[in-house]
């Protein structure tokens, strides 16, 4: 069986939905957050015309 990054992530979110995933100082987000937050992107860059497969880039702060 293969897995990918988002199987493995979906199977931890909806093992343990309310651990820490993601902290960052004071801001500390649980997988069940971060889940909620992930799918608003998910449907936000679809609704814009993303669709599956298709390649996005990512220009972030590096810091």
């Amino acid at each position: 069986m293969e897995y990918n990054l988002a199987d493995l992530w979906e199977c931890v979110a909806d093992t343990v939905p309310e651990r820490e995933a993601f902290i960052f100082g004071a801001l500390r987000l649980t997988y069940s957050d971060a889940e909620n937050r992930i799918n608003r992107l998910a449907h936000h860059l679809l609704e814009s015309g993303v669709q599956p497969g298709d390649r996005v880039a990512l220009y972030l702060f590096n810091g």
